[in-house]
């Protein structure tokens, strides 16, 4: 996996990757991590090069050789950011449940703690 340090994106999450590093990421069968700052905060985010270039926007910019563009492809990189799932505990859950199920668990729960702690 391949790590691509962006320091200046386009404008917020919209930042550019150069082909070349898309077509190595391809060929040789890799993903990408791709990581910037926005608004002070670290936002990385992996992504699959063919899926990049699918949902992404060619541009052709000049940057030190006149007569050769170097091709970028832009995407919005907060489509790839997965949200991570708050983790539930198993007693936040209880009192979802009728007052005798919740007393049976919590005493399970209870006997299985002291159980591990002599371990």
């Amino acid at each position: 996996m391949k790590t691509i340090e962006i320091k200046k994106p386009i404008y917020g999450t919209y930042v550019a990757i150069r082909d070349k590093y898309l077509k190595e990421a391809q060929r040789y069968r890799k993903m990408l991590t791709i990581a910037t700052w926005v608004n002070g905060k670290r936002i990385k985010a992996r992504v699959s090069p063919s899926e990049w270039k699918k949902t992404g926007k060619r541009i052709r910019r000049v940057f030190l050789i006149p007569n050769h563009p170097m091709t970028l492809w832009a995407n919005h990189l907060s489509r790839f950011i997965k949200k991570e799932k708050p983790i539930v505990s198993p007693l936040n859950s209880l009192y979802d449940m009728p007052l005798k199920y919740r007393n049976r668990i919590r005493q399970m729960l209870h006997s299985q703690n002291h159980l591990t702690k002599g371990v």
